[in-house]
């Protein structure tokens, strides 16, 4: 049986818009000299920290979306991803979202908390458009584990998700999520395009720490999806960011 969890109406897909004071959660700018460092906060509603951090509207923006951790810190795999991501394209924009506080919960928490995170994305994806013109279509996503669940929210909470260039999750979670329906979790609809890497699906539907069921354009399970001999599964999601999907 999946634990009950009470979302608050504000954070239902549909409801009023959060005000940009009310965001929470940060946007990191990281540079490909410090990986792993804090970086250039971006600040919703404040256009100053566009030109403060060197934000290009020109080029591609890359947002990394960590997941559930029990530690509160970011895991090594981030700073892996900056890095691959940079040397792969070197005039991007490589932007780290920060949701500690909301992601460092008990999981049923910490999994409700996905939403109104996605929602943050949303409005701070659509001031960085009306403030700088920069293309949603421009914008890629890359959520891990619960961080994939918040970049399918953060599509489903913009006025036109398909302008959202793409989403890709990596191992999206599958415990509260499995079997739901595509509006209360990652879904094709949530992106002009939606791919996905399975590779912890091991175990019962629901149960697993990667969700099962098909939930983008294009999902891909490398050795069935459920054991990958050998791999650390983060040092692979450098290699993916340094090569491609």
């Amino acid at each position: 049986r999946r634990p009950s969890v009470t979302i608050h109406p504000m954070l239902r897909a549909g409801t009023a818009e959060p005000q940009l004071e009310s965001i929470r959660s940060r946007f990191q700018l990281r540079s490909a000299d410090e990986p792993e460092g804090p970086g250039c906060q971006l600040v919703p509603g404040q256009p100053e920290s566009l030109t403060q951090c060197r934000f290009q509207p020109s080029v591609k923006t890359f947002l990394i979306i960590h997941g559930w951790t029990l530690s509160g810190m970011f895991e090594g795999w981030i700073g892996k991803m900056v890095s691959a991501l940079h040397a792969r394209e070197s005039a991007a924009n490589i932007v780290v979202l920060d949701w500690l506080d909301r992601a460092h919960q008990h999981y049923p928490v910490a999994a409700a908390n996905t939403r109104v995170v996605g929602r943050d994305v949303a409005v701070f994806l659509e001031w960085l458009e009306e403030a700088s013109n920069h293309p949603l279509e421009n914008v890629h996503l890359i959520g891990y584990s619960l961080g994939a669940h918040a970049a399918g929210f953060a599509g489903e909470h913009m006025r036109n998700p398909a302008r959202l260039g793409r989403i890709t999750g990596l191992d999206p979670a599958g415990p509260t999520f499995e079997g739901r329906e595509s509006a209360e979790r990652l879904s094709p609809e949530d992106a002009g395009f939606v791919d996905v890497l399975h590779t912890h699906t091991r175990g019962s539907p629901g149960l697993s720490i990667g969700i099962k069921q098909p939930v983008g354009h294009l999902d891909v399970y490398p050795n069935g999806g459920s054991n990958q001999p050998g791999c650390d599964i983060r040092d692979m999601f450098g290699g993916l960011a340094s090569n491609g999907l």
